[in-house]
């Protein structure tokens, strides 16, 4: 993407979905959100716990850290259906002030191309593109489980849905179309 091209990309609202994660990688996941090598983006923060005060120090030293990052953080959430993660992430949500939408969970880590790469792909006939997640740097056996179900059935089965022209998304990692969300009355319908 050149310079001109770059002027014209769209903003992306990214919904950082936070709970009482214990993960030793999560502050250096955060942080990676903060070096994107893109021209307009917003983090908004949604923890779910607003007692949690290790969450809060990560996000709050993250924002101290980067002052030039717009960033919003939002506690506790709202109760729109069954889903803890997107009560979660429902403040954010109507907060968001740009036309895509990014859902990262927080185990994901970004390299600073990956959200220009991702919005690349996102043509005016797409309204989703989701980045397979790769899992690593974890110990422990639901650890070992889930780099196994990623990095075998997972992928097969997303081989085998897109060779038959099956969409499916996993929403660890996705982005979106605000105005497709909303069309369909946005994120609380999941």
């Amino acid at each position: 993407i050149n310079g001109t091209q770059e002027k014209s990309l769209p903003g992306v609202s990214i919904l950082k979905p936070l709970c009482c994660e214990d993960d030793p990688h999560l502050f250096q996941n955060l942080e990676t959100f903060f070096k994107l090598d893109y021209p307009k983006y917003e983090i908004l923060f949604c923890i779910q716990d607003m007692d949690d005060t290790k969450l809060r120090m990560y996000v709050e030293s993250l924002i101290n850290k980067f002052p030039r990052i717009d960033c919003s953080v939002f506690y506790g959430g709202e109760e729109v259906g069954v889903n803890p993660k997107i009560n979660n992430m429902q403040p954010g949500y109507r907060a968001s002030k740009h036309e895509l939408i990014m859902v990262s969970d927080s185990g994901i880590k970004m390299k600073e191309d990956t959200l220009k790469d991702m919005v690349s792909f996102m043509t005016d006939r797409v309204g989703l593109v989701h980045q397979m997640p790769f899992s690593c740097d974890k110990s422990g056996f639901s650890s070992t489980l889930e780099k196994v179900f990623f990095g075998t059935s997972h992928a097969r089965i997303y081989l085998v849905a897109n060779m038959f022209g099956i969409n499916c998304s996993t929403g660890m990692s996705t982005l979106m179309r605000k105005d497709v969300l909303d069309d369909v009355g946005g994120i609380k319908n999941f």
